[in-house]
């Protein structure tokens, strides 16, 4: 098949193109700078026609998808600052429009788990993930959308593992807020890219949940996180704390800035949890464990990782 993945330069993207490649599909790579050194490998390889262009601008996004039977939707626009969930429903919408004006007859799209209402006035980047899949499976385009909806993902490049891993390694106590205890699945970027490769190929349900085998608080995850590293860490509960104070203490803490991290930290009372695990299981996809993962994240690129039970 001939796919055009929008994002294809970042943490899912750069995993997927080269298994897409392999399976035997044609990949159309949307790129804003094909310059930039994330670009490279897609600029070099002879199986990818890399397309310039911004979902924001006028240029690119239909060349992008002209000829495609399926089109990847990776991009969100978190950590640009105020106004990003109205830029994600912006760029969603173009990408949308172009798919169907063209060829495309399938869209499949990256969202976040959560029971969240897109349609909302609420904050947070899980709103608007669900508003992104809302603005591409409108009924006014003819293509079809199934969404994979994941949780946290854990890698050496995700922006969530890179605050958990820099936080547990930091500050020996931290003081967060009760949402601390909200159930979530967290899931290895592996089991992401291999359910997105497996909707490509054959297509599923319209929402496709994945996350690990079972729903843990994010302070176990916390501590899973710094027992891997070796270090002494614990949370201290602050009642009534806001989010916000979670938030800036957070980006004090870590290098990743204020406005990238205040829009994760105002999810983070929304439980992310699978509610049907059977469309993954029908692609075959058997998540990782959480402790397997956080391994896998932390090792050095291409040695071999034991798996480990969950605790």
């Amino acid at each position: 098949m001939r796919v055009a993945v929008a994002g294809a330069t970042g943490c899912i993207g750069s995993r997927l193109v080269p298994r897409l490649l392999a399976a035997g599909h044609v990949v159309t790579a949307l790129v804003r700078d094909p310059s930039a050194p994330r670009a490279a490998s897609l600029v070099s390889a002879p199986d990818v026609r890399v397309v310039e262009g911004d979902l924001l601008g006028p240029e690119g996004v239909a060349g992008c998808c002209r000829g495609a039977d399926v089109g990847v939707y990776l991009v969100h626009s978190l950590g640009t600052g105020p106004g990003y969930a109205d830029r994600d429903r912006r760029a969603a919408a173009a990408f949308a429009r172009a798919a169907s004006a063209s060829t495309v007859d399938r869209l499949v799209y990256l969202g976040g788990l959560g029971d969240v209402d897109g349609d909302s006035d609420d904050v947070g980047h899980l709103h608007s993930r669900r508003a992104v899949e809302s603005v591409l499976g409108d009924d006014r385009h003819d293509h079809r959308l199934t969404t994979v909806r994941a949780g946290v993902v854990v890698g050496p490049d995700s922006l969530s593992f890179r605050l958990m891993r820099q936080c547990a390694a930091r500050l020996p106590v931290a003081p967060v807020p009760p949402a601390i205890e909200t159930p979530c699945q967290p899931v290895a970027v592996d089991d992401v890219v291999r359910c997105l490769a497996a909707v490509v190929d054959d297509g599923a349900a319209d929402v496709v949940e994945v996350g690990a085998p079972r729903a843990r608080p994010y302070a176990d995850l916390l501590a899973a996180v710094a027992d891997a590293l070796g270090t002494r860490f614990a949370v201290r509960v602050v009642p009534g704390m806001p989010l916000s104070a979670a938030a800036l203490g957070l980006a004090a803490a870590t290098d990743v800035p204020y406005r990238t991290v205040a829009p994760l930290v105002e999810s983070l009372s929304t439980p992310a949890v699978v509610s049907d695990p059977r469309p993954a299981a029908a692609l075959g996809v058997d998540p990782t464990g959480f402790e397997t993962a956080v391994d896998e994240a932390l090792a050095p690129t291409g040695s071999r990782v034991a798996p480990r039970a969950e605790q």
